[in-house]
C-alpha cells in the first residue's frame, strides 16, 4: 500500500495529517468533516480551499478515492449524489470538475455522515 509520506512533501504532510489519519505509515481513516471544513472560511476569516484539493488529490493517489465510478461507492443523501468533486485542469485551458468515488464503502458512509452533520 502507498504511504502518505510517499506522495506528499513535508509541508503538505503537516497540513494533511489533520485530515488523513495515518498509523504506521498507512491511512487508517479520513476526517471527512475536516476535509470539507478546510474549504470554508474559518472563524478567523482564513480560507484555504487548496488544502481540500490537495487532500482529495492525495486520497486519489493513495487509492481511497477514484474518478472511476464502476466498482466504487457513492455518498448519497436523500437520493442525491453527494460525492466530492475536484477541479482539474483541462487540456483546453479551462478547469474540468471531476466527480470522485470512494473505493471503500465505509468511507462513502462516513462522508455521508460528515456532510449531513455540516448541513444540520
Amino acid at each position: 500500500m502507498t504511504r502518505l509520506e510517499d506522495v506528499v512533501d513535508a509541508e503538505d504532510f503537516d497540513k494533511l495529517k489533520e485530515i488523513i489519519k495515518v498509523e504506521n505509515g498507512e491511512v487508517k481513516s479520513v476526517d471527512w468533516k475536516a476535509l470539507e471544513l478546510s474549504a470554508r472560511p474559518s472563524e478567523t476569516g482564513e480560507f484555504h480551499p487548496e488544502i481540500r484539493d490537495k487532500a482529495l488529490s492525495t486520497l486519489c493517489l493513495l487509492g481511497i478515492l477514484s474518478t472511476a465510478s464502476k466498482g466504487n461507492y457513492s455518498a448519497v443523501l436523500s437520493g442525491k449524489d453527494m460525492n466530492p468533486r475536484i477541479s482539474s485542469p483541462s487540456y483546453l485551458g479551462s478547469a474540468k470538475e471531476e466527480i470522485l468515488y470512494f473505493t471503500r464503502k465505509e468511507d462513502a458512509e462516513a462522508y455521508e455522515l460528515a456532510i449531513l452533520s455540516l448541513i444540520l
